[in-house]
């Protein structure tokens, strides 16, 4: 069992029980995704996406483009975005917490576009989580790729 976030854009999610996405087993939410659940008043999508991500950054007096010049910046030596991410790490794992536990998962897949600065969150990821946290290989095609399974599924 495991979980599966895509962080990019927005956020994914699937939970993986014996080789399959299941949505209606115990500790999935109704829907099997987690974007629209509510994290500290808002969606999870505007907190574990890239506009979630950059609004951090604003919120510490700096402003990127993208996560990508971010993450250069915090590479480069900038403290402040440093501990942004690292607290972009810390609230993923408060947020996913409930979901691991409830659901029994044995580990946790992050992937996406956000995942190419796995580096500067993942320590945080990590510390605050139960289980082995590992990072996707599939970036930005995995949302694709999930996408797509789901359509070819519904169409059987």
């Amino acid at each position: 069992r495991f979980i599966g976030v895509t962080l990019g854009t927005g956020m994914g999610s699937s939970f993986i029980a014996d080789a399959e996405r299941v949505t209606t087993i115990k500790g999935v939410p109704d829907t099997g995704f987690l974007f629209p659940l509510d994290f500290r008043g808002k969606q999870a999508d505007e907190w574990f996406s890239t506009r979630g991500l950059l609004q951090r950054f604003q919120e510490s007096d700096e402003t990127f483009a993208t996560v990508e010049d971010a993450a250069a910046a915090a590479q480069a030596g900038n403290t402040a975005i440093q501990q942004a991410f690292a607290m972009f790490g810390t609230d993923l794992a408060t947020f996913l917490s409930p979901y691991i536990h409830e659901f029994e998962a044995e580990a946790l897949v992050v992937s996406g576009g956000i995942a190419a600065a796995y580096a500067l969150f993942g320590h945080a990821l990590e510390a605050g989580l139960p289980v082995p946290v590992v990072q996707g290989e599939l970036g930005t095609r995995a949302a694709l790729l999930g996408a797509t399974e789901l359509i070819l599924r519904h169409q059987a």
